[in-house]
């Protein structure tokens, strides 16, 4: 039981019926790649998804490498992850998530 004047956390949050979660982040946001070297990035929202999910949208500008055009974040959950595979050419590619608000990262692929 708490005392007067006492914070106390939990992890209980309530959203209203007009509330959507939009994206909060994109990590990491910069990493260094040798040609054909993988990347994990995590996206997080806000708020939990939806029920059925949060579509997050993935680019990659100007596409030296590969990634999914999107992740799902699951119902009730606020992250997920996807892997971005550098290509063989050396240079900088610019990661976009979007849902809501974009988030940006950049790749930066050297030999």
């Amino acid at each position: 039981q708490s005392q007067p004047g006492e914070r106390v956390m939990c992890a209980l949050c309530v959203v209203g019926a007009g509330e959507a979660p939009v994206l909060a982040s994109l990590l990491p946001a910069a990493v260094i790649l040798p040609p054909g070297g993988s990347a994990a990035f995590e996206v997080a929202l806000d708020l939990p998804a939806l029920p059925g999910g949060a579509l997050v949208l993935l680019t990659a500008t100007p596409g030296l490498g590969t990634l999914p055009s999107h992740v799902v974040v699951p119902e009730d959950q606020v992250q997920a992850t996807f892997t971005y595979v550098a290509g063989g050419t050396p240079g900088e590619d610019t990661l976009v998530a979007n849902y809501g608000i974009p988030h940006l990262a950049v790749v930066t692929i050297e030999p």
